[in-house]
């Protein structure tokens, strides 16, 4: 089963279900309660290693904070934090967020997790719908001695923080 296939059986999940799974959102596995783990590991493949399963269930939690309505708009996490900077003009802050987040490496603390699911949080709040498949690819490498997913995504932020920089400088308009 690939990943795509493990969250197109999490949007046909019962209302009930999906909630325990949202409601879990920023915890760690070893923090969710019987019923969260029923139904967790009733969707999890039986390939995944251990040492994984925190990040699937990250992945999958916050997945569940859109319904399945919002699955045509979904993207990857960093194209949806490049789509609101160059939409509604983000602060500063936003920004230190954005690079403290990407500064932290995962650990089994629960301190990447509680960054991750504020940041997916202010996407839910704004409407930008993260595709779970793609967080759940960038957690399993999040550690990379390359960085290259931390590198990928303050790319996302910058390439549009330049296009707006361009844009609001542009005599021509």
């Amino acid at each position: 089963m690939d990943n795509n296939t493990f969250f197109n059986r999490t949007d046909r999940l019962e209302k009930k279900d999906r909630v325990l799974l949202k409601r879990s959102c920023g915890a760690m596995l070893s923090e969710a309660d019987g019923k969260t783990l029923t139904v967790f590991y009733r969707l999890l493949p039986g390939t995944v290693k251990q040492y994984e399963e925190d990040k699937w269930f990250l992945a999958l939690c916050i997945h569940c904070l859109w319904d399945e309505e919002d699955n045509a708009r979904r993207k990857p996490m960093e194209e949806q934090i490049s789509l609101m900077n160059m939409r509604e003009k983000l602060t500063d802050s936003f920004e230190h967020r954005l690079t403290t987040l990407l500064d932290t490496p995962w650990n089994d603390d629960g301190y990447l997790n509680q960054k991750l699911t504020r940041m997916a949080k202010m996407l839910k709040q704004k409407g930008y719908p993260v595709d779970g498949a793609e967080l759940l690819d960038a957690l399993l490498h999040w550690n990379s001695e390359t960085l290259f997913i931390q590198k990928k995504w303050i790319r996302a932020f910058c390439n549009t923080e330049s296009e707006n920089n361009i844009d609001n400088n542009n005599p021509e308009e």
